[in-house]
């Protein structure tokens, strides 16, 4: 199945930098998990080069992205499934930046803004299969899903959010 990511953050989000580097922080995750070799890397980015003009934008000190969340309310997402990462989904554009690899487990993930009346102090409770996460597991998880920072995590999923973390290596949480 088609798993699509942005280019750039939504205007909304007011980020510094309105890139999101998905592209290339998913293909480090790949290479480092022996996903995509090194040869192969270079491939697509010379596809991505012959459809769209220019290179693929480039990583400094990124972390790889090693997951995604998404809604999937029907329970589509099942492991041993194809993953075909793309830009531009449903659009001439469309492009398959990485090798199809397959879906290695699903988690269910809820995420629950908090505020405390009697303080003025607001909170996130992050739960994956239902066990709540500590502070360093859920900034964890975060930068795992290409989010540098839980300020650009909570711009993204600013309101209450029930799912599911795609998986594409052997990381659970």
């Amino acid at each position: 199945m088609t798993l699509g990511f942005l280019q750039n953050w939504p205007k909304s989000m007011a980020m510094q930098d309105d890139k999101t580097y998905f592209i290339a922080k998913i293909r480090l995750g790949l290479i480092k998990n022996k996903l995509l070799d090194f040869p192969h890397a270079v491939i697509f980015m010379y596809k991505y080069h012959d459809k769209f003009g220019k290179a693929i934008d480039r990583l400094g000190s990124e972390k790889p992205k090693l997951h995604t969340i998404r809604h999937d309310e029907n329970g589509r997402w099942k492991p041993g499934m194809d993953i075909h990462f793309v830009i531009n989904s449903r659009t001439k554009d469309r492009f398959q930046f990485a090798p199809v690899v397959k879906c290695s487990g699903v988690q269910q993930i809820e995420i629950v803004h908090r505020k405390s009346e009697t303080h003025h102090v607001s909170w996130v409770d992050i739960k994956v299969d239902g066990r709540l996460l500590s502070y360093t597991e859920a900034n964890i998880l975060l930068q795992n899903d290409g989010f540098d920072s839980i300020g650009d995590f909570l711009k993204y999923f600013n309101k209450d959010f029930k799912g599911r973390l795609i998986h594409w290596t052997n990381l659970r949480y």
